[in-house]
Order: structure tokens, then sequence, then C-alpha cells
């Protein structure tokens, strides 16, 4: 996988990219997202591109074609790509939610003659809401962030969906003379519920913030509290020193301790009082 863009696509539309490496503004495990922008009737505007290239380089799919027939490989990277056309599809159906990220557009190209994929998603362009709420801490901020993420979770419900990954990461926060407003990000790992769906198992997401139901990967009823008891672990940490339940509000903590925060919380122990709140 090429490190980054050397040039924007013709389809994109008058979008341009800054100079590199100043315009990359994150990198996930598959991609790359950068701070691009456009002129408008004179006027500077910025976006968010995440630009996706699969397979990530020619060491991963000879490894896969070593353990796999062709044919499994090819569908191997078709479920993958299928993925990310579901992320898109998700931020579609969210379109009309103030908070959630905003998708301005998106396109998928196929190489005509290799085994190879890029997938464009042009967003609006937002700030971390971590380094966001650290600067402008308050009682009153934090339930501001949860009352908007509750507002995105309606909207998901609304659609049959569920996140799977709410976490800080994934909350991002745009800033404007109307105010503040914090949006939910990335649906890569959220699903489309159905009445065939509605008893899913298996473990998702991050462990921080996973709830104990879906981390014994057993069965479980109303899947939507999964996101609101996430949301809920964000809000403690916000009013809790931006400390987990059970990690030591002040100092350093180790490995260990993480780990065994993590268990505690996971086996279903009452928590502490927020240290902040």
């Amino acid at each position: 996988m090429e490190e980054h863009l050397k040039e924007m696509p013709e389809f994109m539309d008058g979008w341009a990219l800054g100079p590199i490496p100043e315009s990359i503004i994150g990198k996930g495990t598959y991609g790359v997202v950068y701070k691009v922008s456009k002129t408008v009737d004179g006027v500077q505007k910025y976006a968010a591109l995440k630009h996706i290239h699969i397979p990530r380089s020619e060491q991963e799919i000879n490894a896969l074609r070593q353990e796999m027939e062709e044919a499994d490989v090819r569908a191997y990277y078709e479920d993958l790509v299928e993925r990310f056309e579901n992320e898109i599809e998700t931020m579609r159906k969210l379109e009309f939610c103030v908070n959630v990220v905003h998708l301005e557009s998106s396109k998928v190209v196929k190489s005509e003659t290799e085994l190879s994929y890029d997938i464009y998603i042009l967003m609006e362009l937002l700030e971390d809401s971590q380094s966001y709420i650290k600067n402008h801490w308050s009682e009153k901020e934090v339930v501001h962030l949860g009352k908007d993420i509750c507002s995105a979770l309606m909207a998901c419900s609304k659609q049959g969906i569920i996140h799977r990954d709410i976490k800080p990461a994934n909350i991002l926060v745009s800033k404007s003379e109307e105010g503040t407003v914090y949006k939910l990000a990335d649906f890569g790992i959220a699903k489309q519920l159905s009445s065939a769906s509605i008893n899913m198992t298996g473990r998702m997401g991050t462990r921080g913030y996973m709830a104990p139901e879906e981390n014994r990967s057993s069965g479980y009823g109303d899947v939507m509290t999964l996101d609101i008891y996430s949301l809920g672990i964000v809000l403690y940490q916000l009013l809790n020193g931006n400390r987990l339940p059970f990690l030591p509000v002040e100092g350093r903590f180790n490995q260990d301790q993480y780990e065994e925060a993590i268990k505690r919380r996971l086996r279903g122990e009452s928590l502490p009082k927020p240290h902040n709140a």
C-alpha cells in the first residue's frame, strides 16, 4: 500500500490535497484520512477524505495466496470491500441526524486488471472530541456530549442500526457560531438489525467500553442497550479524571492494573462513583 495519495482522483470534483505529510490527519488499519480543500464562490471549504486501498500490500495478498485458493482470496477481499460499502450505506441512512458525521460523497474503484480496490469516503472535517473536552472541561459540557450522542443513537435505533464501537475516539466535535455539536463517527462495524439478528452473538468493538453481556459472547436481547452502556462508560470516564472504572484516578497505572480493571467491570461489579461528579 502507498503511504499516501499523490494527487486527488478526477471524480473528486475540485477537492484538492495539500502538502504531505501536513494534510494527513489520521491513519487506520486500512486507510489514511486527509484534510482536503475546495474554493466555492470565493470561500475556502474543508473536508476529510478517507482513502482505503485493498489489499494493504503485495506481501499481504501473497501471504493469503499461500494459505488459500485464488477464489477464496478474491472472496475474502470482496467481503472486506462490502464491509466498507455497508459503512457508506449506513452513513447515508443517518444523513438526517445532525449528530452523525455527514457524508459528502463516496466512490469504490475496482481495478480492471488486478485484485485491487480503492475506496474514497469524503466527510465533513471535524475535531477530536477528546482534545476539545480536555480544554473545555465542565460537567455541563460532558452532559452536552452525552445528550448529542444519545440523539445519534436514537437516529440509529430508528434505522435499526447498532454502532457496536462507542468510544471517545469515535466521537468528534463541530464548532461554529451556532455552538458546539458532538457527532458519532466510524460505522465500520455497525450492524443493520433485522428480526433474524435481534439475538445475535459475538464480540465486536473495544473491550474498555464493551458491555458485560457482549463480552461473554452470549445471546442478548435488546441490542440497542449495548451502545447505551458503552456511552455510559464514555461519560463515566470523562467525569472520572479521564480514567475508566476501577483505575486509580491519579498517578500512573500499568497494563496489569488496566486488565484487572476491565475484568472487574465485565464481571458486573458495581462501579465506584466517578471522581468529578
